[in-house]
């Protein structure tokens, strides 16, 4: 796998959640507040620092820049389909 860290998402693209926090995610609830998680599509890893809320059946999550300003960069949609917790971008900011 490869990782790309700065690429934009793939709009409409459905990145599949590897990571969150350092271990495989088991529940929604796990992206709410600060959070780090890992997402893959086409065999590429891309790590993604932020913040969630939670509302009844998915988590909005501010993804946040990298560097010292850590401006809002863009908003995934975080859901559970069977075994899978899938990203989806909801939005560019």
């Amino acid at each position: 796998m490869t990782y790309h860290p700065d690429e934009p998402a793939i709009s409409g693209g459905c990145y599949t959640v590897i990571d969150v926090d350092g271990h495989p995610p088991t529940a929604l609830a796990e992206f709410t507040g600060d959070a780090v998680m890992t997402l893959l599509l086409n065999a590429q890893t891309r790590r993604v620092i932020g913040s969630g809320a939670q509302s009844s059946d998915s988590v909005r999550f501010h993804q946040k820049e990298s560097g010292p300003d850590g401006r809002d960069v863009r908003v995934w949609t975080i859901t559970v389909r069977g075994d899978l917790f899938l990203a989806e971008p909801a939005a560019a900011i």
